[in-house]
């Protein structure tokens, strides 16, 4: 999709460069305002990543839905002084802490099955 494309679909009305759940994602870090756009998960890794240090944790879940990976990105968490998780699932960005807890999820579920795409471990610079 191109970057008008990406403006007609937003699901933000305010401000139609950023979707809501990466803009929630960015916000969480202080990082909204880094880049014009927040339409995709690189969008959201790319402001991020302008404050913290982003790096792929996806092997580390070892389950491949959001509830599953909770104790084990905890663990890793606890050996890697990582301060968050940045979680892709199709269509949607969502952050957890370092104890398993969701902490930033504009559609959030109780018993959360949704299907990993991406982990990021977020660290302080």
């Amino acid at each position: 999709m191109t970057r008008a494309e990406f403006r007609k679909t937003s699901n933000n009305p305010d401000n139609t460069n950023q979707n809501v759940c990466a803009q929630a994602a960015a916000d969480f870090f202080g990082c909204a305002t880094a880049v014009r756009y927040l339409h995709t998960y690189q969008d959201c890794q790319r402001a991020i990543g302008k404050r913290f240090s982003v790096r792929s944790a996806k092997s580390f879940a070892k389950s491949r839905t959001v509830g599953g990976a909770r104790a084990n990105l905890s663990a890793y968490a606890a050996t890697t002084g990582a301060i968050a998780f940045l979680i892709y699932v199709k269509g949607h960005v969502l952050i957890m802490n370092t104890k398993g807890e969701t902490v930033v999820d504009t559609a959030p579920r109780k018993a959360d099955r949704r299907a990993i795409v991406h982990v990021h471990a977020i660290y302080s610079k």
